[in-house]
Order: structure tokens, then sequence, then C-alpha cells
């Protein structure tokens, strides 16, 4: 240790090591887990939309549920597999609406590469 006046100073350096570590940890953290956290996110807005959809389900049509879901996963940027795979299904016994979607997302990790698949599901009473 250095004495300067009243200031003790430590000349290792180890505490400066630390930190600049953890924030290499917490920048990689961020920069991998961005993308990662965006698609779960939506994810859920997509499958909260669905949700939606079909609490309205008695008073629009098909065609006007498919038309909201199809702008809504465009305005998040869905790959388009989720676009085809879009299934809208009403049942008499019990009276219900399904709305249902597949897609995969492609995750590029250090040394790895991820794909996760998104199977996002409602079904509501009609």
């Amino acid at each position: 240790m250095v004495r300067v006046g009243k200031l003790v100073q430590n000349e290792s350096g180890k505490g400066r090591a630390g930190c600049l570590i953890f924030a290499l940890i917490v920048a990689a953290a961020f920069y991998f887990g961005g993308p990662v956290l965006t698609s779960y996110m939506d994810f859920v807005r997509i499958e909260d939309k669905m949700n939606e959809q079909a609490r309205f389900a008695p008073s629009l049509t098909d065609d006007a549920i498919r038309r909201r879901i199809l702008e809504e996963m465009d305005a998040l940027g869905l790959p388009n597999q989720a676009r085809q795979t879009l299934v809208i299904r009403r049942s008499n016994s019990p009276r219900e609406i399904e709305i249902s979607a597949r897609y995969s997302v492609v995750f590029e990790l250090p040394f790895k590469t991820h794909v996760q698949q998104f199977n996002p599901s409602v079904r509501e009473p009609l």
C-alpha cells in the first residue's frame, strides 16, 4: 500500500480486474441473452393476442380473427412459419375455439447454435 496524504491506494489492481471481468460477463449476458429474451417476449405477446381474439370469438368471424393475429405476427416480425401454421378451430361439443401456431427461432450462441420451438396456443369456451 502506498500512502498519499490521507488516501490509501491499492497497487495490485485486483479490484479493477474483478470489476472489469464482472462488466464483461454482464455485457456478454445482455449481448447473447437479449435476442433470447426478445423471442420469449414475442411469444407471450402473440399468445396474448390469440387470447384476446378467442375471448371476442363469439362476435367475430374466423377471417377477422386470422387477419388480426397475422397483423400482430407481422408487427412482431415472427417467422413466416408462424403465419403458415396458424390454425383457428371451432368445435360444437364442447362449444369452444382453439387458436394455435408453430414456429422456431435460431439462436447463435458462443460455440453452439440452438433452435427453439414456440407453440402459442389458446382454448376458450364460446
